[in-house]
């Protein structure tokens, strides 16, 4: 499992350099009103990704006695789902429309609908793919299809294509995975397919689907209202806080969670043994997720300015604030693997459904208010409580362990926090030089302050373990 986690977790870190570089070109050439009109569409793809997933690749992955020709069932039934939801999604486009009052949504939506078909036709075919533990290929494809769509989404932002280079670069992120997959598959669409595979997986999907949908739609609800009540303008900023915030979230958990799932699967009833290595790795994320939390709490504005430009300034504030989220954000985020692991996907939807009317409710109290910064404060705050209820559902109720002594082991991350924050609040605005030298400057004090205090707590024994591979089995 190092290596795979080296290859793939390499894989993604060079794509979010990929990403940030296009997206740093990109706003230069956008308006925050292009971003505005794309993101309240990508509210809707999401959803109808989440709904095509069904819970089936997760199960595929999960279980291990399925058949070629109960596969390529499970696949025919996917694709006709996929059929489906393009159609309504398309057809979606009027009401859409209707509701934000602006029929330049109706021809978003229908382009955007390609993406949201060659998203569902690749579920099936990507989880085979991690299912056979294909690191390296899923590695090469991640990098190349971020590549190609950004370079191409750049050529049409330039030749005056504004929103519509945003649209192209999701159709290519969706097509290039899916074409690239099919080729190194054998799966056939069956007229009459073999569904007895659906039977096999069907309870272990049923609740990874319900979480999957109800997570969706807590996570772009927020999205959905901005851009109805507060408007399109701060809807792009808001939009862009979030997803600057969730570069760390996707790339530090799920640079290893994709791993895990297909590998930890295989000791499934060995609760323990899964609980250890969960105990290892989660330490070392935790550490990552404290450190990237500090970098967006403090220097929140070099970083848009640099990146973004100063048409994003408004974007500053909802950053800095996010970025007390992204510790607790992190830990929350390796959960599923485990739950997938241990079969308690039941209870990841329990946990699912209680955290989540905590959002909903604290999204309306952020849009009641009308500024996105009091939003991104009462999210935050939500954030924090997911991770004790996670804590209960995950460790108590799934890996049958004490959950104080599993908050126990992150008492070191709180003290440094806690010293960090009192620190860097006396220290930091005294510093007052250009952006460039601000940002070296505080980031040179947070690694140099940060590693001082690891080291002096002990926490760079769990590094150490990782790097000599001290996981207490082969495959590790």
């Amino acid at each position: 499992m190092k290596k795979a986690i080296f290859q793939y977790g390499s894989a993604r870190y060079c794509t979010v350099f990929i990403n940030l570089l296009l997206t740093s070109i990109l706003s230069r050439i956008l308006t925050p009103e292009d971003y505005g009109i794309i993101s309240v569409i990508m509210v809707f793809c999401t959803f109808f990704n989440t709904l095509a997933t069904m819970g089936l690749g997760t199960g595929i992955i999960q279980n291990k006695s399925i058949s070629y020709q109960e596969t390529e069932g499970i696949f025919s039934f996917s694709a006709g789902i996929s059929i489906l939801l393009w159609f309504f999604f398309w057809l979606l486009s009027y009401p859409v429309s209707w509701f934000y009052g602006d029929k330049i949504y109706i021809g978003v939506m229908k382009y955007l609908s390609i993406s949201v078909l060659l998203n569902s036709l690749n579920v099936i075919p990507n989880a085979l793919i991690l299912k056979a533990e294909k690191f390296r290929l899923i590695s090469v494809r991640m990098i190349v299809s971020a590549l190609i769509s950004g370079f191409i989404s750049i050529v049409i932002a330039l030749k005056g294509g504004k929103y519509y280079s945003l649209i192209v670069q999701n159709i290519l992120i969706a097509g290039i995975p899916l074409f690239w997959n099919m080729a190194s598959l054998k799966l056939h669409i069956r007229i009459k397919p073999n569904l007895e595979g659906l039977k096999k997986i069907g309870n272990y999907s049923f609740f990874q689907f319900l979480y999957s949908v109800i997570l969706a739609l807590s996570q772009n609800l927020d999205d959905l209202l901005v851009g109805k009540y507060v408007g399109s303008e701060q809807l792009a900023y808001y939009n862009k806080s979030y997803t600057v915030m969730r570069y760390p979230i996707n790339y530090i958990p799920h640079a290893v969670s994709p791993v895990l799932h297909p590998i930890l699967s295989k000791y499934q009833e060995d609760k323990n043994y899964i609980y250890d290595q969960y105990l290892k790795i989660i330490k070392v994320v935790s550490a990552i997720g404290l450190f990237v939390s500090f970098v967006f709490i403090w220097e929140a504005e070099e970083i848009v300015l640099l990146l973004f430009g100063s048409q994003w300034k408004d974007s500053v504030s909802v950053i800095r604030i996010f970025g007390f989220s992204i510790w607790f954000q992190v830990i929350n985020a390796m959960a599923g693997s485990i739950y997938q692991s241990v079969n308690a996907t039941k209870n990841m939807f329990l946990s699912g459904v209680i955290h989540i009317s905590i959002s909903i409710f604290a999204i309306i109290i952020g849009i009641v208010s009308g500024s996105i910064d009091i939003l991104a404060m009462v999210l935050t705050i939500s954030w924090g409580i997911k991770f004790i209820i996670e804590s209960v559902f995950l460790v108590k109720k799934s890996l049958n362990r004490s959950v104080k002594d599993y908050w126990r082991i992150f008492l070191p991350e709180l003290l440094i926090f806690c010293v960090m924050s009192i620190a860097f609040y006396f220290l930091f605005p005294k510093i007052r030089f250009s952006l460039m030298m601000n940002l070296i400057v505080k980031t040179c004090s947070i690694i140099a302050v940060f590693s001082i205090l690891y080291i002096s707590l002990g926490q760079y024994k769990f590094l150490l373990n990782l790097r000599s591979n001290k996981f207490g089995h082969e495959d590790l």
